[in-house]
């Protein structure tokens, strides 16, 4: 069971404003992505504005067939998995606290909150620095509530986030490590407790087109820096082109401070947790805007430890991407 932490003293509120992009102006914001149809299940992320189009809501969603003994009472119903709301001051761009809501479903369309978490902003000379967070949730039907703080390293170049969950019992720490220039172009996330170890995962994204990344046209982007639209997939949720085991999903990553768009990601997890690497590669088509609406992702399956020789197999994913009307 976690510790009870004392509650975070409640944050000044923010002065600063932020000037939105030129391109914000005149493209159309994105309004949701949505995955291609899996037997019967597709996953989808929805995004809404306000009247000064600040992004006020991210929303994950499932969608599935539910099924009957009587195929004429099938029907589609839609499941909330997590909203993300964002909270601003008067006119200001910038969020001052960004509240995620979790669901769990019984699978039959009811579901309920499983656990929130608040984000208490915390910006220094253009640059977020802090997040003090408030964490509550219900385990085995007992209330929880805990606060602990985020931390921001940033340069030009490089981001470090500590999240630090330590205790006089225990330590525990999670990290997160951002190089990126235009484009994020290498990210390390691992999580660490005590004498256990811990597990890390290595992306990295050699290949960018020259066209627009949609999430950078977001208000929230320039400084929430290390934020990202995933996607994470088990294997029976891609499309299998061959007959070799595929060994796990995969995960899908768009970071909203990149300029341009993915053309290829790596994925390497420790070998005590996956001896195998991924090799994303990314195929858009465009609109009249330089803006992708449609993506097929192919994923080839390698051993890591033979340094991406030994092909393991290979699946595919699709996205639609959709757009607010302009005017």
């Amino acid at each position: 069971m976690k510790r009870i932490f004392s509650l975070l003293v409640f944050l000044p509120l923010m002065t600063m404003a932020q000037t939105p992009k030129t391109g914000s102006k005149t493209l159309p914001l994105i309004e949701s992505i949505t995955t291609d149809t899996i037997k019967g299940r597709y996953q989808e992320t929805v995004f809404s504005y306000d009247r000064f189009n600040r992004l006020t809501r991210i929303v994950n969603r499932i969608g599935y067939l539910q099924k009957s003994n009587n195929t004429s009472s099938e029907r589609w119903v839609v499941d909330t998995t997590v909203m993300q709301k964002f909270g601003y001051v008067l006119d200001q761009r910038v969020p001052k606290y960004k509240k995620n809501t979790s669901y769990e479903s019984n699978g039959l369309g009811s579901k309920w909150i499983k656990s929130t978490e608040t984000y208490y902003y915390i910006y220094e000379q253009g640059k977020r620095v802090k997040d003090s967070v408030v964490e509550e949730q219900i385990s085995e039907g007992k209330f929880f509530k805990n606060s602990f703080i985020t931390t921001y390293e940033q340069t030009d170049s490089t981001l470090k986030r500590l999240t630090d969950f330590s205790s006089r019992d225990r330590s525990s720490f999670y990290l997160d490590y951002l190089d990126f220039h235009e484009n994020v172009i290498a990210e390390e996330i691992g999580f660490h407790e005590g004498n256990h170890g811990g597990e890390t995962t290595n992306y990295t994204y050699p290949k960018f087109d020259d066209k627009i990344n949609p999430f950078a046209q977001l208000n929230i982007a320039p400084m929430l820096t290390n934020e990202k639209i995933s996607f994470s997939f088990e294997e029976k949720e891609l499309i299998i082109l061959n007959s070799l085991k595929c060994d796990g999903g995969t995960n899908i990553n768009w970071h909203l401070f990149n300029k341009n768009n993915a053309l290829q990601s790596t994925i390497k997890r420790d070998d005590t947790a996956s001896p195998v690497k991924d090799i994303n590669s990314f195929r858009y088509t465009y609109n009249q805007y330089n803006l992708p609406v449609y993506c097929t992702i192919y994923i080839k399956k390698v051993f890591s430890v033979y340094q991406g020789t030994d092909f393991k197999g290979g699946l595919l994913k699709h996205f639609t991407f959709r757009y607010k009307n302009r005017f």
